[in-house]
Protein backbone atom coordinates (compact mmCIF):
# COMPACT_ATOMS: atom_id res chain seq x y z
CA UNK A 1 0.00 0.00 0.00
CA UNK A 2 1.16 3.35 -1.02
CA UNK A 3 2.25 5.74 1.65
CA UNK A 4 0.86 9.76 1.73
CA UNK A 5 4.31 10.61 0.63
CA UNK A 6 4.57 8.25 -1.91
CA UNK A 7 1.80 9.53 -3.31
CA UNK A 8 2.50 13.10 -2.94
CA UNK A 9 6.01 12.66 -4.58
CA UNK A 10 4.49 10.69 -7.76
CA UNK A 11 2.01 12.89 -7.78
CA UNK A 12 4.58 16.30 -8.04
CA UNK A 13 6.60 14.08 -10.47
CA UNK A 14 3.68 13.74 -12.70
CA UNK A 15 2.00 17.47 -12.17
CA UNK A 16 5.95 19.00 -13.01
CA UNK A 17 6.07 16.40 -16.05
CA UNK A 18 2.93 17.84 -17.81
CA UNK A 19 3.57 21.75 -16.39
CA UNK A 20 6.97 21.25 -18.06
CA UNK A 21 6.19 19.80 -21.21
CA UNK A 22 4.00 23.09 -21.64
CA UNK A 23 6.41 25.18 -21.12
CA UNK A 24 9.32 23.90 -23.13
CA UNK A 25 10.16 27.40 -24.15
CA UNK A 26 10.45 29.21 -20.97
CA UNK A 27 13.85 30.56 -20.17
CA UNK A 28 15.77 29.23 -17.65
CA UNK A 29 16.72 32.92 -16.39
CA UNK A 30 12.68 32.73 -15.44
CA UNK A 31 13.57 29.69 -13.53
CA UNK A 32 16.03 31.66 -11.54
CA UNK A 33 14.61 34.74 -11.20
CA UNK A 34 11.42 32.84 -9.82
CA UNK A 35 13.40 30.93 -7.42
CA UNK A 36 15.03 33.72 -5.99
CA UNK A 37 11.86 35.58 -5.00
CA UNK A 38 10.34 31.81 -3.00
CA UNK A 39 12.18 32.17 0.14
CA UNK A 40 10.30 29.75 1.37
CA UNK A 41 11.13 27.05 -1.22
CA UNK A 42 15.07 28.09 -1.01
CA UNK A 43 15.70 29.88 2.32
CA UNK A 44 18.18 32.36 1.73
CA UNK A 45 19.51 33.32 -1.69
CA UNK A 46 23.19 33.63 -1.09
CA UNK A 47 23.84 30.59 -3.49
CA UNK A 48 21.57 32.30 -6.94
CA UNK A 49 24.89 33.96 -7.66
CA UNK A 50 24.61 32.55 -11.53
CA UNK A 51 25.31 36.38 -12.84
CA UNK A 52 28.49 36.99 -10.94
CA UNK A 53 31.68 35.56 -13.18
CA UNK A 54 34.19 33.33 -11.93
CA UNK A 55 37.26 34.86 -10.55
CA UNK A 56 40.20 32.56 -11.61
CA UNK A 57 43.72 33.03 -10.82
CA UNK A 58 43.52 34.18 -7.40
CA UNK A 59 45.45 32.59 -4.24
CA UNK A 60 44.13 29.51 -2.19
CA UNK A 61 45.75 30.32 0.65
CA UNK A 62 43.42 33.67 0.30
CA UNK A 63 40.18 32.20 -0.48
CA UNK A 64 40.41 28.77 1.40
CA UNK A 65 40.44 30.30 4.85
CA UNK A 66 40.29 28.60 8.35
CA UNK A 67 36.95 30.23 8.83
CA UNK A 68 35.66 28.67 5.31
CA UNK A 69 37.34 25.12 6.24
CA UNK A 70 35.47 24.90 9.31
CA UNK A 71 31.99 25.28 8.11
CA UNK A 72 33.33 21.91 6.07
CA UNK A 73 31.30 19.12 8.52
CA UNK A 74 33.75 15.82 6.71
CA UNK A 75 36.84 15.59 8.12
CA UNK A 76 38.24 13.89 4.98
CA UNK A 77 37.03 16.85 2.88
CA UNK A 78 38.74 19.72 5.17
CA UNK A 79 41.71 17.28 5.36
CA UNK A 80 41.99 17.59 1.44
CA UNK A 81 41.11 21.32 1.03
CA UNK A 82 43.78 21.96 3.20
CA UNK A 83 46.11 20.12 0.75
CA UNK A 84 45.03 22.12 -1.86
CA UNK A 85 45.55 25.16 0.00
CA UNK A 86 48.63 24.27 1.18
CA UNK A 87 50.14 23.27 -2.88
CA UNK A 88 50.10 19.81 -2.94
CA UNK A 89 47.10 19.34 -5.45
CA UNK A 90 48.61 20.24 -8.77
CA UNK A 91 45.28 19.56 -10.63
CA UNK A 92 41.97 20.40 -8.92
CA UNK A 93 40.25 18.59 -11.78
CA UNK A 94 41.96 15.41 -11.35
CA UNK A 95 41.26 12.13 -9.87
CA UNK A 96 43.09 11.76 -6.39
CA UNK A 97 45.43 9.15 -6.10
CA UNK A 98 46.50 7.52 -2.40
CA UNK A 99 50.01 8.66 -2.84
CA UNK A 100 49.60 12.22 -2.90
CA UNK A 101 46.14 12.25 -1.41
CA UNK A 102 46.42 10.47 2.13
CA UNK A 103 42.86 11.71 3.16
CA UNK A 104 40.12 10.98 0.18
CA UNK A 105 40.09 7.56 -1.87
CA UNK A 106 41.67 7.25 -5.23
CA UNK A 107 39.83 8.27 -8.16
CA UNK A 108 37.72 11.19 -6.37
CA UNK A 109 37.42 14.18 -7.05
CA UNK A 110 38.09 17.25 -4.75
CA UNK A 111 34.91 19.53 -6.20
CA UNK A 112 32.64 16.34 -6.21
CA UNK A 113 33.58 15.76 -2.67
CA UNK A 114 32.68 19.13 -1.36
CA UNK A 115 29.38 18.66 -3.62
CA UNK A 116 27.96 16.03 -1.66
CA UNK A 117 27.91 17.75 1.50
CA UNK A 118 26.07 20.69 -0.26
CA UNK A 119 28.68 23.33 0.22
CA UNK A 120 27.89 26.15 -1.84
CA UNK A 121 30.40 28.83 -0.35
CA UNK A 122 33.38 26.19 -1.04
CA UNK A 123 32.16 25.30 -4.45
CA UNK A 124 32.26 28.75 -5.46
CA UNK A 125 35.76 28.95 -4.24
CA UNK A 126 36.84 26.44 -5.84
CA UNK A 127 35.22 27.54 -9.33
CA UNK A 128 37.40 30.45 -8.43
CA UNK A 129 40.84 28.31 -8.40
CA UNK A 130 39.94 26.76 -11.62
CA UNK A 131 37.85 23.57 -10.45
CA UNK A 132 35.22 23.02 -13.34
CA UNK A 133 31.66 22.31 -11.95
CA UNK A 134 31.07 20.24 -14.65
CA UNK A 135 33.61 17.15 -14.10
CA UNK A 136 33.09 13.47 -14.40
CA UNK A 137 34.03 10.90 -12.10
CA UNK A 138 34.90 7.66 -13.61
CA UNK A 139 31.73 6.36 -13.59
CA UNK A 140 30.51 9.64 -15.29
CA UNK A 141 28.93 11.09 -12.25
CA UNK A 142 29.43 15.10 -11.88
CA UNK A 143 28.81 17.30 -8.93
CA UNK A 144 24.93 18.11 -9.81
CA UNK A 145 24.24 13.99 -9.69
CA UNK A 146 25.97 14.45 -5.87
CA UNK A 147 23.63 18.01 -5.14
CA UNK A 148 20.84 16.54 -6.54
CA UNK A 149 21.36 12.73 -4.23
CA UNK A 150 21.61 14.67 -1.10
CA UNK A 151 18.41 17.58 -1.94
CA UNK A 152 21.00 20.37 -1.93
CA UNK A 153 18.44 22.24 -3.54
CA UNK A 154 20.89 25.83 -2.81
CA UNK A 155 23.96 24.13 -4.48
CA UNK A 156 21.36 23.01 -7.58
CA UNK A 157 20.41 26.65 -8.06
CA UNK A 158 24.29 27.59 -8.03
CA UNK A 159 25.49 24.91 -10.60
CA UNK A 160 22.54 25.19 -12.78
CA UNK A 161 23.24 29.41 -12.84
CA UNK A 162 26.82 27.99 -13.69
CA UNK A 163 25.29 26.28 -16.65
CA UNK A 164 26.09 22.81 -16.40
CA UNK A 165 24.74 19.74 -18.26
CA UNK A 166 21.14 18.94 -16.41
CA UNK A 167 20.22 15.87 -18.22
CA UNK A 168 23.98 13.90 -18.91
CA UNK A 169 23.66 10.48 -17.61
CA UNK A 170 25.99 8.37 -15.44
CA UNK A 171 27.40 5.29 -16.75
CA UNK A 172 24.20 3.75 -15.03
CA UNK A 173 22.00 5.81 -17.36
CA UNK A 174 21.26 7.73 -13.95
CA UNK A 175 20.61 11.51 -14.15
CA UNK A 176 19.93 14.24 -11.60
CA UNK A 177 16.19 13.76 -11.71
CA UNK A 178 16.75 10.20 -10.86
CA UNK A 179 19.00 10.51 -7.97
CA UNK A 180 16.92 13.35 -6.63
CA UNK A 181 13.05 10.93 -6.78
CA UNK A 182 15.35 7.86 -5.45
CA UNK A 183 16.02 10.28 -2.34
CA UNK A 184 12.59 11.62 -2.46
CA UNK A 185 13.92 15.11 -2.40
CA UNK A 186 10.28 16.84 -3.95
CA UNK A 187 12.39 20.89 -3.29
CA UNK A 188 15.29 19.17 -5.48
CA UNK A 189 12.75 18.08 -8.26
CA UNK A 190 10.99 21.25 -8.36
CA UNK A 191 14.03 22.98 -9.41
CA UNK A 192 15.77 20.43 -11.67
CA UNK A 193 12.53 20.13 -13.75
CA UNK A 194 11.64 23.56 -14.00
CA UNK A 195 15.21 24.38 -15.48
CA UNK A 196 15.34 21.68 -17.83
CA UNK A 197 15.79 17.82 -16.74
CA UNK A 198 13.90 15.29 -18.41
CA UNK A 199 10.99 13.70 -16.43
CA UNK A 200 10.82 10.73 -18.72
CA UNK A 201 14.58 9.59 -19.43
CA UNK A 202 15.08 6.11 -18.53
CA UNK A 203 17.63 4.68 -17.42
CA UNK A 204 19.79 1.28 -18.53
CA UNK A 205 17.56 -0.85 -16.45
CA UNK A 206 14.72 0.93 -17.89
CA UNK A 207 13.49 2.83 -14.62
CA UNK A 208 12.29 6.55 -14.85
CA UNK A 209 12.18 9.05 -12.05
CA UNK A 210 8.70 7.59 -11.16
CA UNK A 211 9.76 4.23 -11.04
CA UNK A 212 12.49 5.04 -8.56
CA UNK A 213 10.38 7.06 -6.68
CA UNK A 214 7.74 4.34 -6.54
CA UNK A 215 10.43 1.48 -5.85
CA UNK A 216 11.83 3.57 -2.54
CA UNK A 217 8.49 3.92 -1.50
CA UNK A 218 8.92 7.84 -0.87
Amino acid sequence: MKTERQIYLISLLLSLALGHSSCKGSHKGLFLTSFSREGSTVGDTDALTSAEPAVHGASPTQLLTDELLGQVRNHKVRKALLRVRDGDVVDINGPCTRHKHRYVRKGEIIVQMVAEEGNVQVIEVLEKLGANLDVQSAGNITPIHLAAHGGHVKLLIFLLGRGVVINRASKLGWTSVHLAAQGGHTEALKVLIQAGALLNKKSKSGNTAVHLAVEKRH
